[in-house]
């Protein structure tokens, strides 16, 4: 049986005259950013969100609740509309860095919620949880200029990306998401059918990508084009200092096998 969360976010229209269409579309680019970010958060799709109020007179107000999936904790809920309003909230600041957990997918939807803003109507997004404050953002037209400098590719170059195989996604066409560490987010990974039968098998662990990356004008890696590939050990299998210490300790330095030792090809 599912749970439902004690935690809420809206979507606020304010202005003189709104159309059932543009209420229709703004409700689905919102409702798709916080699908987004729920499926990146946790790695698959956790809630569902669920019609708790509905006011047509001005301001327009939708407000959903989440109800969460078999196994999933109610931080998760708080997390997410959290994550979806502070990543909206820096998105209308600056185009300087890509907030957490946000795909190309919810920035796309967070400048097509943007296109809903002028000087006749506002747009707001409000979220409240038990474990978190109020939180409410005013989204403006500056959201998606941000977001084409975000997404657009600006460069393209021969690169390599190094960390953990996280999912293989069918959006967008079937790919592989990469967390690479020294990014702080996933990253679009695309190959072959050949590469992508071979990497699937490696989900979890650690690889280095090598080919094609394509970056953003603010220098950010949006997505790979992967060449050639290697599959590395994970952090916890390499040889700790202790490992090392012992082995000095026990024999004198032999240094072919402690070449060996460490290139983890010692018998």
């Amino acid at each position: 049986m599912t749970k439902i969360a004690k935690a809420a976010v809206g979507l606020s229209l304010d202005g003189e005259s709104i159309e059932l269409e543009e209420l229709a579309r703004a409700t689905a680019e919102f409702a798709s950013i916080l699908s987004e970010v729920d499926i990146a958060i946790a790695g698959r799709k956790s809630i569902r969100w669920e019609l708790s109020q509905l006011r047509y007179a001005s301001p327009a107000f939708i407000e959903a609740t989440p109800r969460l999936l078999p196994g999933v904790e109610p931080t998760h809920a708080d997390a997410v509309i959290a994550a979806s309003i502070s990543g909206l909230g820096q998105i209308e600041r600056d185009g300087k860095r890509r907030p957490d957990h946000f795909t190309d997918k919810a920035l796309r939807n967070a400048k097509g919620l943007s296109g809903h803003a002028d000087n006749d109507q506002r747009v707001t997004v409000v979220g409240h949880g038990p474990r978190f404050e109020t939180k409410r953002v005013a989204i403006t037209q500056r959201v998606a200029a941000h977001v084409d400098k975000l997404i657009g590719v600006v460069e393209r170059a021969q690169g390599a990306i190094e960390g953990r195989l996280e999912t293989v996604s069918i959006h967008g066409g079937r790919h592989l998401v990469i967390y690479a560490g020294r990014v702080g987010r996933g990253v679009r990974c695309l190959c072959d059918e050949e590469t992508l039968a071979i990497l699937q098998k490696h989900l979890g662990d650690r690889v280095l990508l090598y080919g094609e990356v394509r970056l953003n004008a603010a220098g950010e890696i949006l997505s790979i084009k992967v060449a050639t590939h290697r599959i590395l050990k994970n952090r916890e299998d390499l040889p700790q200092a202790s490992d090392i210490l012992g082995l000095l300790q026990d024999d004198p330095i032999d240094p072919e096998a402690l070449s060996s030792y460490l290139r983890g090809t010692h018998s």
